[in-house]
């Protein structure tokens, strides 16, 4: 198994979420953002996961798993670099659910509602004394 990533978009909040999981788990991490927030920067820092302005090639090492957004095009100079390097590339939604793998899930979706949905979930959740993560 690999223990090396890196994400294209990585201060987006599905993304930074992921890299914590992943980090948490003894994988290094480490990414980039067109637009990184200082917020979530930090917070990623302090978990000992880099953060790099802006996308160039140059970045990716040949052992990485690279995991991009759907806001990232097949046109981004780190995705070129990553196919050249022969890397393993997934989606977002892909390294999620290897980062859950075993574990039982809540899932909320739809277009209208979704945070609502998991406040309360997740109220309940707690309210019943389970031990859970959200995403």
């Amino acid at each position: 198994m690999n223990r090396q990533y890196y994400m294209i978009g990585i201060t987006g909040i599905g993304m930074s979420s992921l890299a914590q999981i992943i980090r948490r788990q003894g994988f290094s991490v480490r990414g980039s953002d067109a637009n990184p927030d200082n917020k979530i920067s930090g917070i990623l820092n302090s978990s000992g996961i880099d953060v790099f302005p802006g996308h160039q090639a140059g970045r990716i090492d040949k052992k990485d798993t690279v995991i991009y957004s759907t806001a990232v095009s097949k046109s981004n100079p780190e995705y070129i670099d990553a196919e050249i390097n022969g890397c393993r590339i997934i989606h977002r939604s892909c390294a999620l659910k290897d980062a859950l793998g075993g574990k039982k899930l809540i899932a909320v979706t739809g277009t209208h509602g979704k945070t609502t949905t998991t406040y309360v979930v997740s109220t309940v959740l707690k309210n019943a004394g389970f031990d859970f993560g959200m995403i």
